[in-house]
C-alpha cells in the first residue's frame, strides 16, 4: 500500500474519531436533564466535588456528612472538582465534564480495539454500539462511569503500543476512582506474569529514555495518590468501615436463581465461553502466543468489568454490559479470527499443509 493510501486512510479514521466525539457530546448534551432525569444521586456526587472545589475539604455538610463520605473512594470528586476550579463551580460544568469525558472514553477506545481486532473497518462497524443510549445516560449523570470508561479504554490503548505498566497503572488508578475495574486488575496483571513466568514471549521489554521516565513518573504519582487516599482513611477509620460495609453488604445480595435469570450474569457466561473457545481456537490454529501477548489481557479486563456489573446490578452499570464490553468481545473474537485466516494462509502458500500447534510453538 501506497503512502499517499495509508496517509488518506489514517485521515479518514481520524475524521471518524472526530465524528464520534462530537455525536456522542452533542446527543448527551440534547438529551440533559431528559434522559435521565435528575436525581438525588447527582447531588450526592456533585456536592462533595463542589465543597472540595469551593473550600477546599471533602467534608460536604450540605449532604450531613461533616466528616467525609467514605462509600467511594475520592478520585472522582478530585476529578470533577478540578474543572469546577478551572471554569466555574455549577452542575453544568459538572454535566459538561461528564460528557467530554465519556466522548472522550468512546474516542480512545475505539483508537485501541481498531488494534486488538487488527481492523479499523470493523471497529466502524461496532462503533454503534458505543454512540448508543448507555453511553449517553453515563454523560448525563454526575458519575464515576464516564470516567472509569475513560481508564479502561486508556489502559486498553497502552496494552496494544505495548506499553503495559502504564496500562497496568491506569486500572489500578481506577480503584481511586470506583472498584468497577478492580477484577480488570487482577486478571490484567495474572495474565501479564503468567506470561513474564511462561517464557520469552512474555510482554516485557526494556524501555529508555522518554518512556522509562514517563513509566517512572507515572507509577511515583499513583503511589502517592493512593498514599493520600490511604491518609485520608486511616484519619476517618470508623466511619470508613461503616459506609464501606453498607456498600459491601448491598452488592453482596446474591443468589444462584438470581444469576441464573439475570441477564448480565447470562452475559458473562456467554463471554467466558467465547474467550475459552478463542483460546483454544488460538492455540490449535498455531497463533497461541500472539493471542496470549496481544488480545488475551483485553478480553480478561473486559471479562473482569462485566463480572462487576453483574454484581452491582444497577442501572447507571448499563454502559458496561451493553456498550463497553460487548464491543470489547467482539474486537477479541474479530481479531483473533484474523490472526487465526492469517495464519493459515501464510502457511499454506508456504508449506501447502495448514498450520498445527505443534508447528508453531502455539
Amino acid at each position: 500500500m501506497t503512502n499517499s493510501k495509508v496517509g488518506r486512510r489514517n485521515l479518514l479514521y481520524g475524521l471518524f474519531l472526530v465524528v464520534s466525539f462530537v455525536t456522542v457530546l452533542l446527543l448527551a448534551t440534547a438529551n440533559r436533564g431528559t434522559f435521565p432525569f435528575a436525581s438525588d444521586d447527582d447531588a450526592s456526587f456533585f456536592i462533595p466535588a463542589w465543597n472540595l472545589a469551593v473550600f477546599g475539604n471533602l467534608n460536604p455538610v450540605a449532604l450531613n456528612a461533616p466528616d467525609g463520605i467514605y462509600w467511594v473512594p475520592h478520585g472522582f470528586y478530585v476529578w470533577i472538582a478540578f474543572f469546577l476550579r478551572l471554569i466555574n463551580t455549577t452542575k453544568g460544568v459538572a454535566l459538561a465534564v461528564s460528557a467530554a469525558t465519556i466522548a472522550t472514553a468512546v474516542v480512545l477506545l475505539l483508537a485501541g480495539l481498531a488494534r486488538v481486532a487488527y481492523s479499523r473497518g470493523f471497529t466502524i462497524a461496532c462503533a454503534i454500539l458505543l454512540v448508543s443510549p448507555p453511553t449517553f445516560f453515563a454523560g448525563n449523570t454526575i458519575r464515576m462511569e464516564g470516567l472509569i470508561v475513560l481508564l479502561y479504554a486508556a489502559a486498553i490503548w497502552l496494552h496494544t503500543c505495548k506499553r503495559y505498566t502504564l496500562a497496568l497503572s491506569m486500572l489500578t488508578l481506577s480503584l481511586l476512582v470506583h472498584p468497577a475495574l478492580g477484577v480488570s486488575l487482577g486478571l490484567y496483571a495474572l495474565s501479564l506474569t503468567a506470561l513474564a513466568i511462561r517464557d520469552d514471549s512474555a510482554p516485557a521489554r526494556r524501555l529508555t529514555g522518554f518512556a522509562a521516565a514517563s513509566n517512572v513518573v507515572v507509577v511515583l504519582s499513583v503511589v502517592l495518590a493512593f498514599a493520600a487516599e490511604l491518609v485520608l482513611i486511616a484519619s476517618h477509620r470508623q466511619i470508613f468501615h461503616t459506609h464501606m460495609g453498607y456498600q459491601v453488604r448491598r452488592k453482596a445480595a446474591f443468589t444462584v436463581t438470581n444469576a441464573l435469570f439475570n441477564r448480565r450474569w447470562l452475559a458473562l457466561i456467554a463471554e467466558i465461553l467465547i474467550m475459552a473457545t478463542l483460546a483454544v481456537a488460538a492455540r490449535y490454529a498455531g497463533v497461541g502466543r500472539r493471542f496470549l501477548t496481544e488480545i488475551a489481557p483485553v478480553g480478561l479486563m473486559a471479562l473482569g468489568l462485566q463480572t462487576y456489573a453483574a454484581f452491582g446490578r444497577e442501572m447507571a452499570y448499563e454502559i458496561y454490559h451493553a456498550s463497553i464490553v460487548p464491543v470489547s468481545i467482539l474486537c477479541v473474537a474479530y481479531g483473533t479470527t484474523s490472526l487465526i485466516l492469517q495464519e493459515r494462509k501464510f502457511t499454506v502458500a508456504q508449506n501447502g499443509y495448514a498450520p498445527t500447534p505443534a508447528a508453531n510453538g502455539g
